[in-house]
């Protein structure tokens, strides 16, 4: 009996040894698969922030160039060479492109958090100190500097009258975001 006991004691150490090394290789492989993982996202959601910077680059420029043609249209009434109707249509052209750009921004603000929480720092509870240390966009190869913040536009109250021509004037450059 005491011979038979030993191999049977044998075999079933070296069992558990055989299913602990299964369970310990297990265990790295999930830790490797999760590790992967957060890198594909962390990938995915810059390529995302990438992306939606060019996109807000260009609304910017859009509405930039609306501005400037709301300014010679205003230019062109105020000295005859226009009609209402034209001003009005360049008044709507600036207008959808500053609600372009206004969406492209907040796209652009939602990645940037989507991008934080692929990092793993949550912009609501995470000290200071770690979403300091976080690269800002343009740490990333961004391009241009990308927005501080939302930017206001110009109260309604500051906008002409576009049916008075004496009220007509090109806008600022300060009211240009």
């Amino acid at each position: 009996s005491l011979l038979f006991d030993v191999p049977l004691q044998r075999r079933e150490a070296r069992g558990r040894i055989i299913s602990a090394d299964a369970q310990v290789r297990q265990s790295l492989l999930d830790a490797r698969f999760a590790e992967e993982r957060i890198q594909a996202d962390v990938i995915q959601a810059y390529a995302t922030l990438q992306a939606l910077y060019r996109q807000l680059q260009d609304a910017r420029e859009n509405e930039r160039a609306n501005l400037d043609l709301e300014r010679a249209e205003i230019q062109a009434f105020n000295a005859g060479f226009s009609n209402i109707l034209f001003l009005n249509i360049r008044e709507q052209a600036t207008l959808d492109a500053r609600i372009s750009r206004i969406e492209a921004e907040g796209r652009y603000q939602s990645a940037y958090i989507d991008y934080l929480a692929a990092l793993g720092l949550d912009i609501l509870t995470a000290p200071s100190e770690l979403l300091e240390a976080t690269p800002p966009p343009q740490e990333l190869n961004l391009g241009d500097n990308p927005p501080a913040g939302p930017r206001s536009a110009p109260a309604a109250a500051d906008q002409p009258d576009p049916v008075d021509p004496d009220a007509l004037q090109p806008p600022s450059d300060d009211e240009i975001p």
